[in-house]
């Protein structure tokens, strides 16, 4: 996602083609694998999304 950010002037410009979103859905499942089945946010975590 941060490739196709870069070539884009506007956020609102961003349209995700269908292998993006299968790529950027392994992704994040790859990752969050390695929190276990239940993620559970650390309490000193204070950043905000």
């Amino acid at each position: 996602m941060v490739k196709e950010l870069k070539q884009l002037h506007s956020i609102e410009a961003l349209e995700c083609s269908e292998s993006v979103k299968h790529k950027t859905r392994d992704f994040v499942r790859k990752y969050m694998s390695k929190y276990g089945s239940v993620f559970k946010r650390d309490p000193n975590d204070t950043k905000e999304y």
